[in-house]
């Protein structure tokens, strides 16, 4: 989606959607969004957003690279897939965490490593057009970190997911009366999208 900022599809966009968030308002149902292709590798951008977003740092890989991690992995940033934790999920604050101090259990509210992602109905999407993007659903996930020894490679738990409700209206995700959706192993934790 189009955002604020230098030169629309341009990878400084791109990169400031995943760090700083899309400006765009998001909501269940309807949503009249441009959608903009970024031409070009991605990897940069992405291992730059995405370490911006959840203050991840390079200078002590593998050991830990700042940002918050989930509690039962002992190396947020090990050069490898993060092992797969079960409910329920429980966040370690990272050296990076502003909030709180290293180490100490953190409500999730105040990770910036919990994000609410949007779910569309899957119509297929062409760029540079004005789409009318059918919102059905959220989904929140930790992101563990982004591996920059495998191409930037994002890792991520999912931590809920809540469907718009029937009629796919509504401002809030459960509001048509559908309320939150939980897969295998999930984790009744509700989507709270927050802006300001």
């Amino acid at each position: 989606m189009s955002g604020g900022g230098v030169g629309v599809g341009s990878a400084a966009v791109y990169r400031e959607n995943i760090s700083c968030c899309n400006q765009n308002p998001i909501v269940c149902g309807s949503n009249d969004v441009t959608l903009q292709s970024t031409a070009g590798n991605m990897v940069g951008p992405t291992k730059q957003g995405v370490n911006c977003l959840i203050h991840q740092t390079g200078k002590d890989w593998p050991s830990n690279c700042g940002q918050d991690h989930l509690q039962g992995v002992s190396s947020p940033c090990a050069p490898n897939e993060p092992p797969i934790i079960q409910p329920p999920f429980k966040a370690i604050a990272g050296p990076n965490n502003g909030l709180a101090d290293t180490d100490q259990l953190i409500d999730m509210a105040n990770s910036a490593s919990v994000v609410s992602v949007p779910i569309w109905d899957g119509t297929p999407l062409q760029s540079g057009q004005n789409s009318n993007l059918m919102i059905v659903g959220f989904l929140q996930l930790f992101i563990q970190n982004q591996d920059p020894k495998n191409q930037g490679t994002v890792y991520g738990t999912i931590l809920n997911v809540s469907s718009c409700g029937s009629g796919g209206s509504g401002t809030t995700p459960g509001s048509g009366g559908g309320g939150t959706v939980i897969g295998a192993g999930g984790s009744p934790i509700p989507v709270r999208l927050i802006h300001e």
